[in-house]
């Protein structure tokens, strides 16, 4: 992703409606919100590119509206996605499951995973978590978000926030003990 300068500078060019800055902007979003709304839309990766392409309408249209001030550029797109990825589900009765991803959370980072034994034991350890749960690892895990900018993104306090990671990891980890050989 681009910088914070960067990005406060072509969103104050795309809020003239520049296109071109909207496109290098949306570039440098795309894998991360192409990645959360997989994980969000079931696997799917149809409603996930549905989402995304809703995303970028909304970030297009209301970019006038943000402000640098009030929070980061990636919590606000992030916010606009979690809130499509909500609505879709409500419209389209989704089951909350991950079929297909490629994370591992660790306390340290996101680290991409190769092995398909290894990737199926993870997923079956993020299907335990419940929707709430699966957002706050997404944002914080592979979004990179702080607690704060997640709080602010999902509308719930920081101490939310702080128990669904707490919870959700707690979850995974119990689930993935017996499988800690294969994973690393």
């Amino acid at each position: 992703m681009l910088d914070k300068t960067q990005e406060k500078q072509l969103m104050k060019q795309v809020a003239k409606g520049d296109k071109t800055a909207f496109r290098n902007l949306a570039l440098s979003y795309q894998k991360p919100l192409t990645s959360f709304c997989m994980s969000m839309m079931n696997g799917h990766e149809a409603f996930s590119e549905d989402v995304v392409q809703q995303t970028l309408i909304t970030w297009w249209q209301k970019a006038p509206l943000w402000d640098s001030e009030k929070g980061k550029l990636q919590s606000w797109v992030f916010t606009i996605a979690a809130n499509k990825c909500r609505d879709y589900l409500k419209r389209s009765h989704i089951h909350q499951t991950i079929e297909e991803a490629d994370i591992v959370v660790t306390d340290d980072s996101v680290l991409k995973l190769k092995e398909s034994s290894q990737r199926n034991h993870i997923l079956q350890a993020m299907n335990k978590l419940n929707a709430k749960q699966k957002q706050v690892i997404w944002l914080y895990y592979f979004g990179e978000m702080k607690q704060a900018d997640i709080a602010n993104s999902l509308h719930m306090t920081v101490k939310n926030v702080e128990v669904n990671l707490y919870r959700a990891k707690k979850i995974m980890n119990e689930f993935l003990k017996d499988k800690k050989d294969n994973l690393l």
